[in-house]
């Protein structure tokens, strides 16, 4: 008979052992699972620069961040994602990549979005 899990032991005073069931093996998170919800909350960062009026605008906000223009546009359209994809995003359970949101960010409709 072989058994599998780990062996913890108790505090002190206890000398026996206690088996714990083997935890299943987690998926090693995408690079994108831990990425994509820190885009999101720069885009909600300089969107609340922007209103607060510490910012003028996104060329502003990329010179003092320290990206392109471009890429501030590319962040700032996470925003555009529904609300149930910007859930997703954050928590990690959404598993695709940036230019697949990119895709769904097009989308005027949020329904058409989460297909």
């Amino acid at each position: 008979m072989v058994l599998k899990g780990r062996v913890a032991f108790a505090a002190k005073g206890r000398r026996q052992p206690r088996l714990k069931p083997a935890q299943p093996a987690r998926p090693p998170a995408s690079p994108w699972a831990r990425r994509l919800p820190r885009l999101l909350a720069l885009a909600y960062f300089i969107e609340r620069e922007i209103e607060a009026g510490r910012v003028r605008d996104f060329a502003e906000a990329a010179r003092r961040i320290g990206l392109t223009r471009a890429r501030t546009t590319q962040v700032m359209n996470l925003m555009l994602l529904s609300p149930a994809l910007q859930e997703a995003v954050l928590d990690g359970s959404l598993a695709v990549g940036e230019r697949a949101l990119r895709k769904a960010e097009r989308e005027v409709l949020w329904v058409a979005q989460v297909r």
